[in-house]
């Protein structure tokens, strides 16, 4: 989930409101059947009652996630390191983020981005 959430910084995950559900561009946890770990992505699409989950950072998609798998979504990143202005909310823009992620185009974009702010 780089740039967004880094190594070290913590989460505050907070459990699904019943009238609010989980919509495309939330950041969820969820616990990956396969593994059985738990996991930080992106829900980019939803299917039928199952959610495509895509980390922010990688190509490949997680694939579809039952409800009853999410544990909740990211509330708040407390960053361990400055906050970049541009990256600290989850809450504007969130469904731009996930076409961007869908389309693998969230990691160019954010360079670009990274390039002109650090200049």
């Amino acid at each position: 989930m780089v740039p967004f959430i880094c190594d070290g910084d913590t989460l505050i995950i907070e459990a699904i409101p019943i009238k609010k559900g989980i919509r495309t561009g939330d950041v969820v946890a969820y616990i990956q059947p396969k593994t059985g770990l738990l996991i930080v992505h992106r829900v980019i699409k939803e299917q039928e009652g199952e959610y495509l989950l895509k980390g922010d950072n990688v190509y490949t998609c997680d694939g579809y996630c039952e409800k009853k798998d999410i544990h909740g979504f990211v509330k708040e990143i407390i960053k361990k390191e400055k906050p970049n202005r541009f990256f600290n909310s989850l809450n504007n823009h969130k469904r731009a983020i996930a076409l961007l992620s869908r389309y693998k185009l969230l990691t160019p974009v954010c360079r670009l981005v990274n390039k002109i702010l650090w200049i």
